[in-house]
């Protein structure tokens, strides 16, 4: 990682790309906060480099501890698969944002080969606190072009992460991106994250979410529902954002969060 003397500027990022702000925000929060497991130096050097164009907003206490909810759910579903596979696989990290996955577990997933994917404008940006290494390196990706795939062309049965990025696509979107990866993986397996389709078009439920000139487009019910998109996946593992809840929030909470919203799916 790189050091910066001077603010790094992050105004250019707009849409759906300026979304990963809200989560380096929540993420560097949490790894401050003495009340929450979860330690993440790397995420606090980059954000204390950046200017943070972030307002606080009502219940981002909560807000922070869903990220970090997801956050560990892909570390454990990613782990999990690592540990199973016989040989070191390359592992896919799709709209990437400043994630430090790869930093913080690296010792943990041996000799993989990771790669961090997302939109030019991010990997710009990233590329100011990142180096790249023979084993981990960026690609400019957009995941709804086609041949985004061709820069894997001799990768079989991948690990794929996509991270907060579904729940800004259209459904067809969504067929789209299942149909790219069908068309050039016979084997993979991806571990995403999802809404349910009661947040959709509901971001006052998130009031933060009203910096963002976005808004969510598309939910699923569960890791099952994924297969109207490829009949031939099959959802191995389901987490919860709430799962890792121990607080009364959980209770008056539950009937509306209490779902399924991250999946290992395996083709």
């Amino acid at each position: 990682m790189m050091n910066q003397k001077s603010k790094v500027k992050v105004g250019h990022l707009k849409f759906v790309p300026k979304t990963l702000l809200i989560t380096l925000k929540a993420k560097y929060l949490a790894s401050r906060d003495s009340s929450i497991s979860y330690k993440d130096p790397y995420i606090e050097q980059i954000y204390e480099q950046i200017e943070d164009p972030i307002q606080d907003a009502p219940l981002f206490f909560l807000f922070k501890r869903g990220i970090v909810s997801r956050t560990k759910g892909f570390d454990y579903l990613l782990k999990k698969e690592v540990k199973k596979r016989d040989t070191p696989p390359t592992i896919i990290n799709l709209a990437c944002g400043l994630d430090t996955r790869f930093q913080r577990l690296s010792e943990k997933l041996g000799s993989c080969q990771w790669y961090d994917c997302d939109l030019p404008e991010v990997i710009e940006t990233r590329k100011l606190f990142f180096k790249e290494s023979k084993q981990q390196s960026m690609k400019e990706i957009d995941v709804l072009n086609p041949d985004w795939t061709e820069s894997f062309s001799e990768v079989e049965n991948p690990i794929i992460l996509m991270e907060g990025l579904s729940m800004y696509l259209e459904e067809d979107q969504v067929q789209s991106f299942f149909d790219i990866l069908s068309k050039k993986f016979s084997h993979y397996c991806l571990i995403l994250d999802f809404i349910s389709p009661f947040f959709v078009q509901k971001e006052w439920i998130l009031p933060v979410m009203e910096q963002f000139d976005v808004s969510f487009t598309w939910g699923a019910k569960g890791g099952n529902s994924f297969k109207k998109f490829d009949q031939d996946l099959r959802c191995e593992e389901e987490l919860g954002f709430i799962d890792s809840f121990k607080n009364p929030f959980t209770k008056i909470l539950g009937p509306i969060f209490n779902q399924k919203n991250m999946a290992l799916l395996k083709k």
